[in-house]
This record gives structure tokens, sequence and C-alpha cells, in this order.
């Protein structure tokens, strides 16, 4: 009798630990499964702001401001989907790695934010690209006015009144062709 109450402790002993091994093994999976989900995003995120592919938080200190309002002009353009996104949003979303909640911010982005990102990486980089040409192409024209310097190196507010007049232009066709 006491040999088979010791056995059955050994085996319920054995079952209960590769039970806990195998819940711990999948708690990490999920876990590194988890890791990986945030990692990946937040290299999207980096990357569609203009600050790299790392795959960690990154502050809106890193913004380069002054690119961000042109990459969002060439949104509105492409998508004309005017006014979804300033760079108050963008600073603001990433002036924190936590919501007010608590929870990553990178989980849990704003649905404007969510779809500049998905455009961005969707080909948006290229219009982008493309949308920094036709402003060149324009300000060539405008040499008077904006002078002969990149657009990203000029004051904000003068980058905001070439895009506006670019955006305004009957005729701005012509210097996506050039």
């Amino acid at each position: 009798m006491e040999k088979r109450k010791i056995t059955k402790t050994l085996v319920v002993s054995v079952i209960t630990i590769i039970a806990l091994c195998s819940l711990l093994y999948v708690s990490n999976k999920i876990k590194e499964k988890q890791q990986a989900k945030i990692e990946h995003l937040y290299s999207r995120q980096n990357f569609a702001f203009d600050m790299g592919v790392d795959t960690y938080y990154k502050s809106s200190s890193e913004v380069h401001k002054k690119f961000l309002i042109e990459c969002l002009a060439a949104y509105e353009e492409d998508t004309q989907a005017y006014g979804s996104i300033s760079v108050d949003d963008v600073l603001n979303y990433l002036s924190s790695e936590y919501n007010k909640n608590g929870e990553l911010a990178v989980l849990n982005t704003p649905t404007n934010i969510q779809e500049y990102i998905k455009w961005y990486w969707e080909g948006g980089e290229n219009f982008t690209q493309d949308y920094a040409m036709w402003l060149y192409n324009y300000q060539l024209d405008h040499l008077d006015k904006y002078g002969d310097g990149l657009v990203t190196l000029m004051p904000e507010e003068k980058i905001y009144e070439i895009i506006d007049d670019f955006k305004n232009c009957p005729d701005k066709n012509k210097y996506k062709y050039k």
C-alpha cells in the first residue's frame, strides 16, 4: 500500500512539473510574440516619422519637424485627407511612450496616425520624395518669394506658405512633370 502511495505521489508530481513547465513555455512564447509585435510597430512608426527603423520608442524630440511638415503635406496631397493629421497630433502622440491609461501608446495608436503610418509604408515614402521635387520645381519658378534653398531648411512659416501656395496653384501639374 505504501509503495502505491509513493508511486501515485511521484506520478502526480511529475505530471504537475510537466504541466508547469508547459505553462511557462507557452507563457514565454506569448511574451516573445507580443514583444516582436511591439518592436515591429515601433520600427514602422519610427520609419514613418523619419526617425530610423529602430525597434524601440523614440520621443517627439527626435522628430525633424520641418521634414514632418512636408511629409504630412504630401500625405494630404496623395490621399485628399485634408486636416486629418497635424504636426501637433504627431508630436503629442510621440510625447510619451504610454497613453493616459498607462498603456503603450504604440499598441493604441490613434486612427489618423495609424492611417498615415500605413500610407507611408505602402508607397508614401516615394510619394513624399516626388512631392518634395514638385515643391522644389514650384520654388524655382518663384525664387523671388522663396529663395533657392531646400524647403526643409526654410523657416516653418515659409514651409507652410510654399505648401499652401503650391496646393492652391491652378497649374500645379506643370510642376509635377518637369
